[in-house]
């Protein structure tokens, strides 16, 4: 079993270039080794599983032709996941936003915390909600709450994502980490070809809906070239400047 921690010691991690760069890359590391039967993911500490993208990540996609470059990242990132023959587990605690819900909704099997919120921010943000929303929101939930929450963008806390079906389990918080180390120990233990086969069948259910992923990637893409997303990113840095002084 590996366990993958996303981010630096005590602190929460919002994602920068080279943090979007290796989630693109780790999927298939992680599947090619041997070694490796189960991946358990967790937060740095109990605060915020994983946070959206950094304000200077935010910044390079403003009408920058890297953007194109980042949403080809992004596809390998989500696609990795979909790939990676071995089972995915997710300790989600705290705060998952942006990328963060990706991985938590990904994920095979996602442990949450009753004090866990999701928030999927790109309408509010200015852009179209691309990443991994039309891939697999529709298919966890059903089409009328993906709207409802992915057009408001508003958090989700751990029990409501349990009850409409983002997540597998809520639990409590101090019993996350546990709970998800536990079911990663019993995957790892399981005769491996038929755990690897099973999640490799039931995620061909993923692969009508890679066509709208790739129209969602690419409409967000136009987002970035928009005034509604540097007008957003404007606030963000003089709100950031503020904070400094």
């Amino acid at each position: 079993m590996a366990t993958l921690v996303l981010g630096p010691g005590e602190e929460t991690q919002s994602v920068d270039a080279r943090l979007h760069a290796e989630l693109a890359t780790v999927w298939d590391d992680l599947d090619r080794d041997p070694d490796v039967s189960v991946v358990l993911v967790e937060g740095p500490n109990d605060e915020g599983f994983l946070l959206g993208g950094s304000l200077p990540l935010a910044q390079e996609l403003v009408a920058s032709s890297r953007a194109r470059f980042r949403m080809e990242e992004h596809r390998r990132f989500v696609l990795g996941m979909v790939r990676c023959a071995k089972p995915i587990v997710s300790a989600v605690c705290g705060r998952a936003v942006g990328e963060g819900t990706v991985i938590a909704l990904m994920s095979d099997i996602s442990i949450v915390g009753t004090g866990t919120t999701l928030l999927d921010r790109h309408v509010p943000m200015g852009v179209a909600a691309g990443d991994h929303a039309a891939l697999v929101w529709p298919l966890l939930t059903s089409m009328a709450r993906a709207k409802y929450h992915l057009l408001l963008g508003e958090e989700i806390p751990g029990e409501e994502a349990e009850r409409i079906g983002l997540v597998s389990r809520v639990v409590a918080d101090d019993r996350v980490r546990a709970e998800a180390r536990s079911i990663a120990a019993r995957l790892a233990s399981s005769p491996p070809d038929a755990v690897r086969w099973t999640k490799k069948t039931l995620n061909s259910w993923y692969q009508p809906a890679v066509p709208a992923f790739d129209a969602s990637l690419a409409v967000e893409v136009l987002g970035f070239a928009g005034e509604e997303f540097a007008a957003v990113v404007d606030r963000l840095a003089a709100a950031n400047r503020e904070t400094e002084r």
